[in-house]
Order: structure tokens, then C-alpha cells, then sequence
């Protein structure tokens, strides 16, 4: 007998010698990988494609998911959306921008590219209006310290590097004044145009398409230094970048990195980085988004596979605790967010579902409480939570060659899956490394927990799938039985 555990999913890698050549619908763990839940919408219908969102509660604790459209500002009361756009008429939002928001105080403003005039509500307000001081337009933003600052603005020809700045603790004054400090600074053109802005509470980051520069304050009269900290190393898409405290984790246009404020370590290289980008549409780079998922400490990467149509249609779920990499399937997804939950009564339920045999998640889960932090998307253009039944998940171990030299004749398998999943194991066969391999009939656990199979090749490896809806935990590999077969 040998026991083969689901190691770390290395899809770059060759088959043979392998950790685990499949981790799909799960989600990374120590030693084992656990269950991912499906997409669980909740809302009505937005009128379009979302394009940003932020989620902040006021003074009082009110609950507040604003999100960004094309032609609108939109803010979810209860399960439906109510429009929030600014009185003088409607947005145009370019198909290849984001809305971008951040909260000052008790303010959200927002920018969408060089069509509008970045914006801004006091939360809870009715509708959202132009940001007061003739600041620039602007595709990103961040707060930096006591500044609100916009990068790749539209106020000069060189505005795609530039960064701008509001008065010090003054989003309303934008007026280049040394008293005031509010100013701007041209990057280095040969870097490449801004894409996104990183605010800090002891300096921010501007992430060029080759560079990363540190944004310092210093006072008067300069207000900010700008240091290259990388160079040849930027951002490959405006939104492939999401934060959790002091890390970075970020799509290069060689692969995927964490950085700390001071080095950036590729987290892709030799797991991911070869597989994303065989599978990504390259006619939609623009629209990966990225999002940190505290609870489970996740960084997730939401991405239009090939014939995606532009949707995010595959997360990569990256462990930054465990070093461990797994991957989504099956998602049709707008966007993705960390969102806040809106409390709801029993007698509210009846807003969302026909009876209480049809509520998801449970009543108990910490989703009707409102106030909690949540992973979330946009599908379908309805808001919802990752909180729904298990997805079929599939795990599949590298290949070995159990009796080598000789064949190998397995005839039992028993998959180490905690939990009372409903799932079924596959043994797959080749003799010769140049050949294709064969995956025989499935078959499911007797009541002893072993799975007989009849398998008889020098390379085998081995796949347990688990239904979806099942009730399970850890999945950590399987044991097998196996003897030589005779040489061959």
C-alpha cells in the first residue's frame, strides 16, 4: 500500500513526479484542500455590465454596496438597485475602464476614465455629483495619507504618467498651490502609463506598466517623492491587482507576484504562470479582476478564459499563507469584490425566496447578520455571495510509477475526503511517457470506503470527483493498493 496526498497544484509542471495535476473547485489548506462554495445571487438585475463597485458603511453602521455601470451609479436597497447617478445626466464609461472608488470620511468618490468628471456622494445620500475643485479626470485613485491622488488624468498629453494630488486634507481643492501642498508629478515615460494607485498609511504605490514606484510624502514644499523600487516589472492589467495590509498581489506580464512594499516574489513562477496564460483570452486582458478574500487569506484572480466572451469565467486562488495555488471553473462573472452584508429579517426573507426551505446559505450563517465583509461578484448582472452549496470539485495526483521498474498492477483505491461527500474515483494508464493517457471507468466507494479497480500500466495517476452540494471537508489524497505485474 502507498498513500499519495493532493500536494501543491502545479499545472507548469510535468505530469510525472508531479504534487497535483488538478485542484478545480477548491480551495488551498495546509495539508489538504477544502471545498469551495458556488456563486449565490441575491439581487435583482443591474442594467448593465458592472464595472467597479465599493462597499462602506456610514457612522451609524448602515450597510452601503455602491457599483458602477456604464451610463450609472447604482447603490443596493435591500435586493434591488436604486439609481445613484449624478442629476446632470449619465456617464460614459469606455468598455475598457472601471469605475474606481475610495472613501473619505464619510464620502465616496469615484473616477471612470478620461470621459467624466470624477464624482463623489456623502454615503447614504441620494445621488452622486462632480467632485468640487475642477480636479482632472482620472482612471485610478487612491488615498495616500491626507491626500486623495489621481493617476493617468487628463489634464496634460503626458497625463496617462502623470499623478495628481488634492490640497492636504481637501479632496475639493486641486489647485497647484504650495501652501495648500497640492501638486502633481510626470512619471517616467519610458515605464509605461499608469495603472493602478496603491494607498498607504506610510507611502502609496504607483504601478506603471514596467515600473513600481514609491509614492513618499516628505512635506513642504515637494509634499511627495517619487522612488523606482522595480523597473521592467509592472502591472499587465489595470485591475489584476488586489491588496491585504502591507502585501501587493499583482499580474506581471510574466506572471503573478506578491510584493511587500520592498520585494516583489514570484508566487507564479513554476505553478500557474504558463497555464494562465495558455487559457487566457487575450481580447479581454483588460477586464482580470483582482480581490483579496481575508477570511481564508486568498488572493483571487478572476479571469476571461478562451471563448469566455469577455466574462470572468475561472478564478485562480492563491494561499499566501500556504504557498498553494487551486482553480475555479465554471463561473459567467462581471466582477468580483469583497462586499458587505445588509442584515435582513425573517419577514425580509420573503423579498428573496418563495419559502424557507429554499434559503441559502443557512439561516445561521453570518451573511443575515449584515455588516460582515464577504467575497462577491456580478453575474448575470445580479450581486451575489460565494456562500451556496460545494461546487463539483475534482482532485487529481501527479503520476507515478508505484512498482518501477516494472508494471504495476493497482486494485484498490481509498480517497482520504473528510465529510459525507458523494464522490467517485478514476485511475488513468500509460505505459510510455509519449503516449496519451487512458482513464478507465469511475467507480464509487463501497461501504468499506475502498474503490476496486482492475489498473495494470507502469504510469498511473489518479482523480477523486466529488459531487456538487456534497457535505465535505478535507480532501487530502488517496491510499492505494498495488503490486508488480511483470516487466514489459
Amino acid at each position: 500500500m502507498a498513500t499519495i496526498p493532493f500536494g501543491t497544484w502545479r499545472p507548469d509542471q510535468p505530469a510525472l513526479g508531479n504534487t497535483a495535476l488538478v485542484a478545480r473547485n477548491v480551495r488551498p489548506a495546509e495539508s489538504s484542500y477544502l471545498p469551495f462554495p458556488n456563486f449565490n445571487p441575491v439581487s435583482t438585475s443591474l442594467n448593465a455590465r458592472c464595472q467597479g463597485a465599493i462597499a462602506v458603511q456610514d457612522a451609524a453602521g448602515n450597510t452601503y454596496n455602491y457599483v458602477g455601470e456604464t451610463a450609472n451609479l447604482r447603490v443596493l436597497n435591500g435586493n434591488s438597485w436604486s439609481a445613484v447617478t449624478s442629476g446632470s445626466g449619465s456617464y460614459t464609461t469606455a468598455d475598457s475602464d472601471f469605475w474606481e472608488f475610495v472613501q473619505w470620511g464619510q464620502t465616496i468618490i469615484g473616477v471612470n476614465g478620461l470621459t467624466d468628471q470624477p464624482q463623489q456622494i456623502s454615503i447614504g445620500a441620494a445621488a452622486f455629483a462632480g467632485l468640487a475643485g475642477a480636479p482632472p479626470k482620472a482612471r485610478h485613485i487612491c488615498v495616500n495619507r491626507d491626500f486623495v491622488v489621481l493617476g493617468n488624468v487628463s489634464d496634460s498629453a503626458t497625463g496617462v504618467t502623470r499623478v495628481r494630488w488634492c490640497a492636504i486634507n481637501n479632496p475639493t481643492s486641486w489647485t497647484v498651490d504650495a501652501a495648500t501642498l497640492a501638486d502633481y508629478q510626470d512619471l517616467y515615460t519610458e515605464h509605461g502609463e499608469i495603472r493602478r494607485l496603491v494607498g498607504g498609511i506610510d507611502y502609496g504605490l504607483v504601478f506603471q506598466s514596467r515600473a513600481i514606484i514609491r509614492q513618499t510624502f516628505v512635506g513642504s514644499p515637494l509634499a511627495f517623492r517619487f522612488d523606482p523600487i522595480r523597473v521592467n516589472l509592472g502591472l499587465y492589467a489595470p485591475q489584476a491587482l488586489c491588496v491585504h495590509d502591507n502585501l501587493v498581489f499583482f499580474l506581471s506580464e510574466d506572471g503573478f507576484y506578491q510584493f511587500d512594499g520592498a520585494q516583489a516574489i514570484p508566487i507564479g513562477k513554476g505553478h500557474v504562470d504558463r497555464y494562465f496564460f495558455a487559457n487566457l483570452d487575450q481580447q479581454y486582458v483588460g477586464r482580470i479582476v483582482a480581490v483579496t478574500e481575508p477570511t481564508n487569506k486568498l488572493a483571487i484572480f478572476a479571469y476571461p478564459a478562451t471563448g469566455s466572451q469577455g466574462q470572468l469565467t475561472r478564478l485562480l486562488v492563491y494561499s499566501w499563507v500556504y504557498q498553494k495555488w487551486a482553480e475555479v471553473t465554471g463561473m459567467a462573472l462581471d466582477y468580483v469584490y469583497r462586499a458587505l452584508t445588509t442584515g435582513v429579517t425573517l419577514d425580509g426573507l420573503d423579498a428573496y425566496f418563495a419559502s424557507l426551505d429554499t434559503v441559502t446559505p443557512p439561516l445561521d450563517d453570518r451573511y443575515w447578520q449584515g455588516g460582515n465583509v464577504a467575497l462577491a461578484g456580478v453575474a448575470v448582472r445580479r450581486l451575489g455571495f460565494f456562500n451556496g452549496p460545494t461546487l463539483p470539485a475534482v482532485l487529481e495526483t501527479g503520476e507515478i510509477s508505484p512498482t518501477a521498474p516494472q508494471l504495476a498492477h493497482t486494485t484498490w483505491v481509498r480517497p482520504f475526503v473528510e465529510g459525507a461527500g458523494s464522490l467517485s474515483v478514476t485511475v488513468a494508464v500509460r505505459n510510455r511517457l509519449d503516449e496519451s493517457v487512458s482513464w478507465l471507468t469511475a467507480v464509487s466507494p463501497l461501504s468499506s470506503g475502498d474503490c476496486p479497480v482492475r489498473a495494470t500500466a507502469r504510469y498511473q495517476r489518479f482523480r477523486v470527483s466529488i459531487a456538487a452540494s456534497a457535505n465535505w471537508e478535507h480532501a487530502v489524497g488517496v491510499d492505494i493498493t498495488t503490486s508488480p505485474a511483470g516487466m514489459r
